[in-house]
């Protein structure tokens, strides 16, 4: 909601939310851990089969869609305000 606000109140910008994806960062480590486990409780589950499974990103595929749409400059004019996921077909 606040990217689709910003989107209106301040036309000479273009705000953009990306989700990322569940990236195979430092902090996937953390959540990985007794301390995630205890923080997190059943929620937790998840994150140790994403990676065993090797379904967690890597960070470089997010990085580039980020990198693609700064590049983009005002060709992202089209995409303000609106909420997408780093492989969505709208950033190629």
């Amino acid at each position: 909601m606040f990217t689709s606000v910003l989107a209106k109140e301040e036309p000479a910008i273009s705000a953009i939310a990306l989700r990322p994806g569940v990236v195979d960062t430092a902090m996937q480590a953390q959540i990985r851990s007794d301390v995630g486990q205890k923080a997190m409780g059943a929620d937790h589950a998840k994150f140790p089969q994403l990676f065993e499974s090797g379904q967690l990103l890597v960070p470089e595929l997010p990085a580039k869609a980020i990198a693609h749409l700064a590049l983009l400059g005002s060709g992202a004019k089209s995409l303000s305000g609106q909420f997408i996921q780093w492989d969505e077909v709208k950033l190629t």
